[in-house]
């Protein structure tokens, strides 16, 4: 017998439950259910903002600081062409981030066998492109504060300030 060194006889013990779930699952842990107490909704209104301002902040004023930016402009190249070009190359890798986010989610539905239907299919494209919107705002007003500011802690600081102000204070 297995269990002859425990001190509760074998026979005595309460056989485990297991949990009931809404779908079939053989690897059902606890990081999976922290995951799915956390809506993806949640995570991009939180990181949406910080990721925004983490690709924008020192867009423009770091390289002011190195001296890349008076050797760009001194190409026949506009400035506001290398304004939207670091704001279009974020936009870029933002869009992917979030595409892949999406892509995981639908894999993982089909994966526990719960295939979104067309419905909920363009719910998901409507959530990404909305989701991209709003880090886009956060991504410009950095890049905005890049070029105010000549300092890149400065722009940061400013960036996170107005964050924490229109997220915590207008309800």
């Amino acid at each position: 017998n297995r269990f002859a060194h425990c001190s509760v006889p074998a026979n005595n013990r309460k056989q485990a439950q297991p949990a009931q779930l809404p779908y079939k699952s053989d690897q059902y842990t606890s990081h999976w259910r922290i995951a799915e107490s956390l809506p993806v909704s949640a995570v991009i209104n939180f990181l949406g903002p910080l990721l925004g301002i983490a690709l924008g902040f020192d867009a423009v004023n770091s390289e002011q600081n190195k001296g890349t930016l008076s050797r760009m402009l001194s190409q026949p190249i506009h400035r506001d062409c290398i304004i939207n070009a670091k704001f279009v190359a974020a936009l870029i890798v933002i869009g992917i981030m979030l595409f892949v986010l999406a892509f995981g989610d639908g894999m993982w539905l089909i994966a526990i066998g719960i295939p979104p239907t067309a419905e909920e299919f363009w719910r998901i494209v409507f959530f990404i492109i909305t989701s991209i919107f709003y880090v886009a705002f956060w991504l410009n007003l950095a890049i905005l504060f890049s070029l105010r500011f000549r300092q890149a802690a400065t722009s940061a600081l400013a960036s996170v300030a107005v964050w924490l102000f229109l997220v915590y204070s207008i309800p």
